[in-house]
């Protein structure tokens, strides 16, 4: 599977739409080696673009935080007119 197929449709649209050279200021500035980005073709260009970009979406997925499954909320315990004092 090639990396490009690895992303959301509208982001695969949108990357065939960047120009080469941004593809390769984009592939710098995530810190590929210059010489590599210079010999690569646009399609090579793209397919780097999109390994970098599910990589960091694969990052930020794994940074969030565990859900919560609380089902109410501090308003709910106090109720209106302020807090629960038991009872």
């Amino acid at each position: 599977m090639c990396n490009m197929d690895r992303l959301p449709p509208e982001t695969q649209e949108s990357l065939k739409k960047t120009g080469t050279d941004r593809l390769t200021v984009k592939l710098g500035r995530a810190g590929v080696d210059e010489e590599e980005v210079l010999r690569m073709d646009r399609p090579e260009l793209l397919e780097a673009v999109a390994k970098n970009l599910a990589t960091e979406q694969l990052e930020v997925t794994s940074q969030a935080p565990p859900p919560t499954y609380e089902t109410g909320s501090v308003a709910s315990v106090g109720g209106r007119f302020g807090r629960f004092t038991g009872g």
